[in-house]
């Protein structure tokens, strides 16, 4: 195991074993055979260092430390960053933390491209800067130019 994950009924997997069996239609957790209700993966903190732990003491043997999890996102997650970004009341500073953080999650992975995607960000990001356009804020030298490149670039 290199990346644990809890799900909603509380068991453990390694994050890659867990989404291939979601992937493949699978909606029960694979332990319990309970209803999958909720499709949030939740990175087991102590899990994950113990293994860092042992994997530092094994080294001898042939064990590697296990780089840092990425976070991956939810749905949730990315509609409350999106309404920050695109939210004319926001503070300026906000708004741009928002989609920094993004752009971040973005980086991190396909997944998160994904449900960034699949959220409508390229909409919401038109309408951010298109409507900023037309408006004397300062947010577009800052943002717009920036993610005519990502949009552009197919980064989200």
């Amino acid at each position: 195991m290199r990346d644990p994950v809890t799900v909603c009924t509380g068991q453990t997997y390694d994050r890659t074993s867990i989404e291939s069996w979601v992937a493949t239609e699978n909606t029960t957790c694979h332990f319990t055979c309970s209803l999958l209700t909720d499709f949030t993966l939740i990175l087991n903190h102590t899990l994950w260092r113990l293994i860092q732990e042992w994997c530092v003491e094994n080294w001898s043997f042939g064990g590697k430390r296990i780089l840092t999890s990425k976070q991956h996102v939810d749905s949730t997650m990315v509609r409350n960053l999106l309404n920050q970004a695109s939210s004319g009341s926001m503070p300026f500073g906000l708004r741009l933390s928002a989609l920094r953080r993004l752009r971040g999650l973005a980086r991190d992975s396909n997944k998160n491209r994904y449900v960034i995607a699949a959220n409508n960000a390229l909409e919401i990001l038109l309408a951010i800067i298109f409507f900023d356009l037309d408006s004397d804020s300062n947010f577009v030298p800052v943002f717009s130019i920036r993610a005519r490149v990502y949009i552009c670039g197919s980064q989200f």
